[in-house]
């Protein structure tokens, strides 16, 4: 699914392309990888509210329920959710390149090579990021171990 104009993407960051990559990962009948399959999230977070923004329209948490879904520890660590297990580009990177180390720290997330921030039994990823005029560059992969595909 390609999108040329701005205004094809729905309200938020994320393109209509995030949740469908999400759900029809897999080519052959199986499940669907939702959402709640995912073990571990990776979100570019320039800006503190990119991460409640892309929390919601990858389908996460309802719309207008990012904050609330943050304020209630979900994302915290130990939270249901692990998301930017590395600290996020505000605390590990400068953001400006933060795409190409979220990528990095999910693909560690599923080897198990991250220590003491490791998310016992990851075996899903998802990574986000935008960039460009108006953040109308959007980039969103699923990764998986073997065993999972």
């Amino acid at each position: 699914m390609v999108f040329r104009r701005r205004h094809d993407c729905i309200a938020g960051l994320i393109c209509r392309a995030a949740p469908l990559v999400i759900s029809h990962i897999r080519d052959e009948p199986s499940p669907p990888c939702r959402p709640k399959d995912m073990d571990v999230v990776q979100i570019y977070d320039a800006f503190s509210i990119n991460t409640i923004l892309a929390l919601e329209d990858l389908g996460f948490c309802a719309k207008g329920e990012g904050g609330l879904f943050v304020e209630n520890g979900a994302i915290a660590p130990g939270g249901k959710l692990p998301v930017n297990t590395n600290g996020g580009g505000l605390s590990c990177v400068h953001p400006n390149m933060y795409g190409a180390f979220a990528t990095i720290e999910a693909a560690r997330q599923l080897r198990g090579e991250c220590g003491a921030r490791q998310v016992q039994g990851a075996k899903t990823a998802v990574v986000n990021g935008n960039g460009g005029t108006s953040a109308s560059s959007q980039s969103t992969s699923v990764l998986a171990t073997v065993d999972v595909l």
